[in-house]
């Protein structure tokens, strides 16, 4: 009998735990739709930030594959518990068939950029890279960059809209698209261990 009450108990602790592991997940998918619907909703961008660096480039992979990489890094304030996502192409949620490019929202940890500080393990990074693959040569990302203050109190939401166009993102620094391939081919290779428009504060 004893033997009994003890196979219940572990196995209600194993179905509780797995409840709670899905729940977790549930609440983060959630969150992620949330976000992902206001960032399609948004109509009203930010030219460039004030507070940090914020740039994106395109490189290509294959003959009919790129990929962008967004990256925000140079902070001027500290920011906390930071956010990111980038739509391509507003697609609609309901229509995409891929998770797209965000930091901070399905993630466990709470990521931070403070001027002067790195402690990977404490979550404070120097910089952040978001990277999203396409087939299209020209894409244009909407990206929604959140953060709060010191005392997680105020939360800043700022909306960009920036369309990168594979060729002449080279063409205006006097480079064809070929050295551009090589050096897209080049750049593949390497990876960051980085944890890669209206102000709205709440």
């Amino acid at each position: 009998m004893r033997k009994l009450v003890v196979m219940m108990l572990v196995l209600l602790f194993v179905l509780s735990g797995c409840a709670r592991k899905e729940s977790e997940e549930d609440i983060r998918l959630e969150k992620y739709k949330y976000i992902y619907q206001t960032v399609s909703d948004n109509d009203s961008f930010l030219e460039h930030p004030l507070y940090y660096d914020l740039n994106v480039t395109m490189s290509r992979l294959a003959e009919d594959e790129y990929r962008y990489d967004i990256t925000i890094d140079n902070p001027q304030r500290a920011m906390y518990d930071i956010q990111v996502m980038a739509i391509e192409n507003n697609m609609e949620y309901s229509l995409t068939n891929k998770m797209m490019p965000t930091i901070g929202i399905l993630d466990n940890q709470s990521i931070n950029m403070v001027p002067y500080q790195i402690d990977h393990e404490r979550g404070y990074v120097k910089g952040l890279i978001l990277s999203g693959t396409t087939d299209d040569p020209v894409v244009n990302l909407k990206i929604r960059v959140s953060y709060k203050d010191y005392l997680l109190v105020v939360e800043t939401k700022e909306y960009y809209s920036i369309t990168i166009d594979y060729a002449s993102q080279f063409a205006e620094e006097g480079e064809t698209t070929e050295d551009a391939a090589d050096t897209a081919e080049e750049g593949s290779e390497e990876t960051s261990q980085e944890a890669s428009g209206t102000t709205d504060s709440e």
